[in-house]
């Protein structure tokens, strides 16, 4: 009876987290450890914060700036300026020292505008044409700009240029690489002024 109660109480102890001990007669005892968990000294660690997944970032494309087609002047400074050195008539019987409207006349062709094909060979007659274009008179040079300039017995016409005026040159001067009959920067601002007192612009449209 006295073995049956030991056994019991072992076993309750085991409940509770004690070292069982299973004893047998004549005082030898064989130890049967067993090892209770003890559940407070589990560390219990939080779980881990949920991290969104990370967004690629999506690449900064820089708005573009349109571009804008070239002015009407824009266009024919250019086109005058591509054509230095050439010879500019839509009419080949007008003589070379009297070819700045012809020439003129030649870019406006070329430009797309609907001049007549053997072109206009006075200033006058010219300078009225672009009015009835629409070209603009405007009071101050500007690149692109047409301009005619006359004075007590010539009349002249030519593109006006960033630095100079392009124009058909009248006569050869070897000393200044100037031909007659070629299309060329032929005048600074300032010797046009002197030249033809009375000057205009026209802006093209």
């Amino acid at each position: 009876m006295t073995e049956f109660l030991q056994i019991m109480g072992a076993i309750i102890l085991a409940g509770i987290g004690a070292t069982i001990y299973f004893f047998r007669k004549g005082g030898i005892y064989n130890p049967v450890i067993q090892d209770i968990p003890d559940f407070t000294d589990v560390d219990y660690l939080p779980e881990p914060p949920v991290v969104a997944p990370k967004q690629p970032v999506q690449p900064v494309i820089p708005e573009s700036t349109p571009t804008l087609p070239p002015t009407p002047s824009q266009s024919l400074y250019s086109l005058a300026y591509e054509n230095i050195g050439n010879h500019l008539s839509l009419d080949p019987s007008v003589p070379v020292s009297l070819g700045c409207a012809q020439a003129i006349s030649w870019l406006f062709l070329e430009m797309g505008y609907g001049i007549r094909k053997d072109g206009i060979s006075t200033v006058a007659r010219l300078t009225t044409w672009m009015l009835k274009q629409g070209f603009v008179e405007e009071k101050k040079y500007g690149v692109g700009y047409v301009i005619t300039g006359r004075n007590a017995t010539t009349a002249h016409i030519g593109i006006c240029g960033k630095d100079w005026i392009m124009s058909n040159t009248s006569s050869t001067n070897a000393k200044k690489g100037l031909v007659a009959g070629q299309f060329q920067a032929n005048y600074r601002r300032a010797a046009w002024g002197r030249t033809y007192p009375q000057t205009r612009f026209f802006r093209p449209v």
